[in-house]
C-alpha cells in the first residue's frame, strides 16, 4: 500500500490575481480600505457649510449639495467601477471640529442621496407607466385592424384600404416606441438608480487635521 504524501491534504495556495491596469490607476487616484474593498473619495473643506449650497436657507438635513462637490462626486463614481464599494472621507481643520454638527452633515449629506434615489425612482415609475400605455395603443390598433378586415373588410375600397394600414402602421410606431423605450431609456436610469444606491450605502466619515499630504479637491472657499 503506497503511504499518501505528508503534503496530498495541503491545498495549494491560490494564485494571487494580477490588478488590471485600470485597477492600477484607481489605485493612485483613490485609496482603498483594505476591509471593504471600498474606495475612498477624499473631499477637503475649509467649514461643514461648505459640503451644502450656499444659497440654500434650510438646515443642514434638508440642504442641496454644494454643486461643485456633487458634480465632482458624480465624476468620481463614474471613475470607479460598479463592482466596488464607496466611501466618502470629509477632511476639516481641527479647529471647526464640532460633534453635533458632523453629525447633522452626515445626516443632510445622506438625505440628499435618498433624495436623488426618489427621483429616479419617480422617473422609473413614469417611464413604466409611459411603456404600459404606449404597448396598449399598439395592441388596441392591432386588434382594430383584425377587426375592420374581418368584419368589414377592405377589398375593393380604397379608404378602407387606406385606413387599414394607417392603423397598421401607427400600431408598429407604438410598438417600437415601447421597445426603445424599454432598451434604451430605462437602461439609462436603471444605471443612474446603481449609482445613487451606492452612494446611498457609502460610508461617511470626517477626519481632522491641519494639513494634508495630498489634496483630491478643494471646494470653493467662502
Amino acid at each position: 500500500m503506497t503511504p499518501l504524501s505528508e503534503n496530498a491534504d495541503q491545498s495549494e495556495p491560490e494564485p494571487v490575481q494580477e490588478q488590471t491596469e485600470d485597477e492600477k490607476i484607481l489605485d493612485k487616484v483613490y485609496a482603498q480600505d483594505p476591509d471593504t474593498r471600498a474606495y475612498i473619495i477624499e473631499i477637503d473643506l475649509d467649514r461643514y457649510e461648505d459640503v451644502f449650497n450656499e444659497w440654500d436657507p434650510a438646515p443642514f438635513k434638508r440642504r442641496d449639495l454644494d454643486p461643485d462637490l456633487r458634480e465632482y462626486l458624480q465624476e468620481s463614481s463614474e471613475d470607479i467601477p460598479v463592482e466596488y464599494p464607496i466611501s466618502l472621507r470629509f477632511t476639516a481643520p481641527t479647529a471647526v471640529e464640532n460633534s453635533e454638527k458632523e453629525k447633522r452633515v452626515k445626516a443632510g449629506v445622506r438625505n440628499s442621496f435618498l433624495f436623488e434615489k426618489r427621483l429616479i425612482m419617480r422617473k422609473l415609475r413614469k417611464l413604466t407607466l409611459r411603456l404600459l400605455a404606449q404597448t396598449a395603443v399598439a395592441v388596441g390598433l392591432l386588434i382594430l385592424v383584425h377587426l375592420l378586415v374581418v368584419n368589414v373588410g377592405t377589398e375593393g375600397s380604397m379608404w378602407l384600404s387606406i385606413l387599414q394600414e394607417g392603423l397598421t402602421i401607427g400600431a408598429w410606431v407604438f410598438a417600437w416606441d415601447a421597445i426603445a423605450t424599454f432598451a434604451f431609456e430605462r437602461v439609462k436610469i436603471h444605471g443612474m438608480m446603481m449609482k445613487w444606491n451606492r452612494f446611498c450605502e457609502a460610508r461617511i466619515e470626517f477626519e481632522y487635521r491641519d494639513r494634508r499630504a495630498s489634496v483630491r479637491m478643494n471646494l470653493p472657499k467662502y
